[in-house]
This record gives C-alpha cells, structure tokens and sequence, in this order.
C-alpha cells in the first residue's frame, strides 16, 4: 500500500476568519468603553449642574422666606417709608389695587448662572411668585453662541 502524502491540513480559512473575529471584538469593546466614559462624563455635568440649581433654589428659597416675614412685619405695623429689602429691588404697581413687586437674583458660586426671582405681593396671603428662573450671566450671555441673535422688537421692512 501506498502512502499518501496529498492530504495537507487547511488552517488558513479558519485563522483569518478568527482573527477578524477577535478584531471585530476588540474595536467593538474600544467603542464601548470611549462610550461609557462619555456616559460618566454627561452624567457627572449633569450632577453638577442639578447640585448647583438645587444650592441657589435654597438660598432663593432662605430669602423668599425672609422677605416674606419682612413683609408682613411691616404691614402688620405702622410705616411711613416704603417697603424695603437688602438685595432685592422693590416696586409698586397696579391700577385700582396696588402690588409690590420685589425682584432679588441669587448668584451660582461656581459659574455665572443666577436664580432669577419676581414676586409680586398684594392683599393676599402669599405672594405671587412670577418669575423663578435660571439665565446665564446677568442676564443671559448671548454672544456665547448659545442663543444667537435676539429679536428686539423692530420690525423692518423692506422694498
């Protein structure tokens, strides 16, 4: 009997189709991890800026409470000033009944955001609170790219 020497094993096919395997694994676990990192990355701003807006609701909050109790204590007695705040800016309004507004911003300790807030008191309980919002700088920095340009009410035509 004759021996054979035509049978070679074929390894070629099935390493090339492992390595692209393990090369597809690899890139597909490189994006992944990039990706979880810019996961944690979003999630810790987020945080920050959650932990910010919260720290400038309480102090809004402590001075609203203040104000409030100020109020009150100047209503319930006799006055012949107007009605005043330390760092808030007060003024009356109205036709027929007469409104207090007072208007106070709390600063971020960390960016240039502040909590903006309007109230408008009356004869009622409480006040009214007609603003209660957070802007960007003092009054919202535009020219950061972050709004573009603002419509200030012209109209323009033309021919």
């Amino acid at each position: 009997m004759k021996k054979s020497d035509d049978y070679h094993m074929n390894v070629g096919g099935a390493s090339m189709i492992l390595l692209l395997v393990v090369f597809a694994l690899t890139v597909f676990a490189a994006l992944s991890v990039r990706a979880s990192f810019h996961e944690m990355k979003l999630a810790e701003k987020t945080r920050d800026a959650v932990q910010e807006y919260y720290t400038m609701d309480k102090a809004a909050t402590e001075k609203l409470a203040a104000i409030k109790k100020a109020y009150y204590d100047y209503y319930g007695s006799e006055h012949y000033e107007p009605f005043t705040f330390d760092g808030a800016k007060v003024y009356s309004a109205g036709s027929g009944i007469s409104y207090i507004y007072v208007e106070y911003q709390v600063k971020s300790a960390v960016s240039d955001k502040s909590l903006n807030v309007t109230l408008r008191f009356s004869k009622e309980p409480e006040p009214k609170i007609m603003q209660w919002a957070l802007s960007e700088g003092e009054h919202g920095d535009y020219g950061k790219g972050n709004g573009g340009d603002i419509w200030n009410g012209d109209i323009i035509i033309e021919d």
